[in-house]
């Protein structure tokens, strides 16, 4: 990747977006740099499979690949199904379910907070933000990033900063764009600049895959640009490709499911051996051309008798051979370093208990997502742009994701059995005169109940009671006990045809 990327910024480049040429240029100092980093990355290449002191290179023998560029990682993901997954799935988890923007409303904000609401939801509709995001999201996993233009009705050329305010209606477009169609042309290197080390500038190439559509490159300037990327380290602009740490097992997979397919071909049915067997058959031309064809024919064809003579055949035999124990442990392997659960990147469900795991498993990794990359350096950085560029009014917000994989009808009620027995056994503790654990802790910590003064609809239900206590109290009656006359009645709705209660 680190080829790639010189190569690409040390080309000439024939227009900007508005006609003019412009040429990339490298100082001598940015040229050493540069020249350093990819010796150094040329010697890590070099030295990945050695061993035995470099007498034995593994990479070269098993067929791997030392140097990754984006052209195998884009081929991998359209070519190989579960390389798709693998890059697909975090952006789906993350993005098909999306989040919830929430305005802190407090006094004179009411107002605001609405009004931000209500542009909210209309912007995200208009332009399919979520969906374009998960766009950009994915194209990033290719890679080592991706980017989100954001196109504004009269925002001049893209190569200079955004210098004026916008209403919502100005956001005209989001394009989701490649490491392939985008490069860093520029950085910051201003030490004492908060963006030090990110991008100034990108050149991005457009309509690169259409046909009828006449492709330019255009310098665009960072304002006007989402900078996506995933699993980064080092700095804030390279993350790590999704499909990097698992390139090397798709070769193997290559070789357990290919070789087993072609094992098959060849093998599972090694054909027929036609013997000449009578010595006194006069076997001509003629007579071949019609065995060669009866046989064709019983290969080829519905036919299942061979009819011959002087001619004794045979069947080669057959074999099988079952790759299920080399594919499974190259699939753990995939689902270890993609931190995917395997039955998840699959697509398939086997048992309850492993699912409950899985899914249990993949909400945490989700979460984390959500929380560390997808909220911070995605979704604030568009909102806050466009507060900046007053298309939203400026008020504190909060970003409420919401569960993956919520709990089904069955894990609920398995829970609220299990809180129903500990809740019962700390009654029967407290009977008993044992009280190890205050009511308070047991609720918050054991049970993870909210405190009933902040459950509304609970302070409600009390209310209500209290004021039918009152007024039983008026009328003589005690809360809570049988009203007088009312005792044996059965409730008539309850009875059935017979007069039955259904009790028995």
């Amino acid at each position: 990747m680190a080829e790639e990327r010189t190569e690409e910024r040390t080309e000439e480049v024939k227009a900007d977006g508005n006609g003019s040429e412009a040429t990339l240029s490298l100082n001598k100092g940015q040229l050493r740099a540069l020249t350093t980093s990819l010796i150094t990355r040329g010697r890590l290449a070099a030295e990945l499979g050695q061993t035995y002191a470099g007498n034995r290179d593994v990479y070269e023998v098993l067929g791997y690949d030392k140097t990754l560029t984006f052209e195998m990682l884009e081929a991998r993901y359209k070519r190989e199904h579960i390389a798709k997954r693998i890059v697909n799935a975090p952006a789906a988890a993350t993005w098909n379910n999306p989040p919830e923007i929430v305005p802190k409303e407090d006094g004179d904000n009411k107002r605001k907070g609405k009004e931000f609401l209500e542009i909210w939801e209309k912007l995200i509709n208009r332009i399919h933000l979520y969906s374009k995001i998960e766009r950009a999201d994915k194209l990033a996993g290719i890679g080592e990033f991706g980017i989100l233009l954001i196109g504004l009705r009269g925002g001049g050329s893209l190569e200079h900063p955004v210098s004026r305010k916008f209403t919502a209606d100005d956001l005209m477009y989001l394009s989701p764009f490649s490491q392939k169609a985008a490069t860093v042309e520029t950085f910051s290197q201003d030490p004492t600049n908060e963006r030090f080390g990110e991008p100034d500038h990108y050149r991005i190439q457009t309509g690169k895959n259409l046909e009828n559509f006449r492709s330019f490159q255009v310098k665009t300037h960072w304002s006007r640009v989402i900078h996506l990327a995933d699993g980064l380290l080092e700095n804030e602009v390279y993350g790590t490709p999704r499909l990097e740490a698992v390139f090397n097992l798709f070769n193997d997979l290559a070789k357990v499911v290919g070789g087993s397919a072609e094992f098959y071909w060849r093998i599972a049915d090694r054909g027929l051996h036609a013997d000449i067997t009578d010595p006194e058959a006069e076997f001509g031309e003629e007579d071949e051309k019609a065995l060669s064809t009866e046989i064709s024919n019983y290969i080829h064809g519905l036919d299942r008798v061979l009819q011959t003579r002087g001619v004794t055949v045979k069947s080669l035999g057959a074999e099988t051979a079952d790759p299920r124990g080399p594919f499974q442990n190259i699939i753990s392997l995939i689902a270890g370093a993609s931190g995917i659960p395997q039955r998840l990147l699959m697509g398939s469900e086997k048992g309850q208990l492993a699912s409950s795991q899985d899914k249990a498993s993949w909400n945490s990794v989700i979460e984390e997502r959500q929380r560390l990359y997808a909220e911070p350096y995605i979704l604030r950085p568009f909102v806050d742009r466009l507060i900046k560029w007053d298309m939203l009014p400026d008020i504190e917000y909060e970003v409420r994701w919401p569960v993956v994989f919520p709990q089904t009808e069955e894990e609920r009620s398995i829970i609220a059995v299990r809180i129903s027995s500990a809740a019962n056994n700390m009654a029967k503790a407290k009977s008993q005169g044992g009280k190890v654990i205050a009511d308070k802790e047991f609720r918050d910590k054991y049970l993870g109940l909210k405190d009933e003064a902040e459950i509304p609809e609970l302070e409600e239900a009390e209310r209500k009671q209290k004021e039918l206590d009152a007024e039983m109290k008026k009328q003589g009656i005690v809360p809570g006990m049988p009203i007088p006359g009312e005792e044996g009645k059965e409730d008539e709705g309850d009875k059935d045809e017979q007069g039955n209660t259904g009790d028995a």
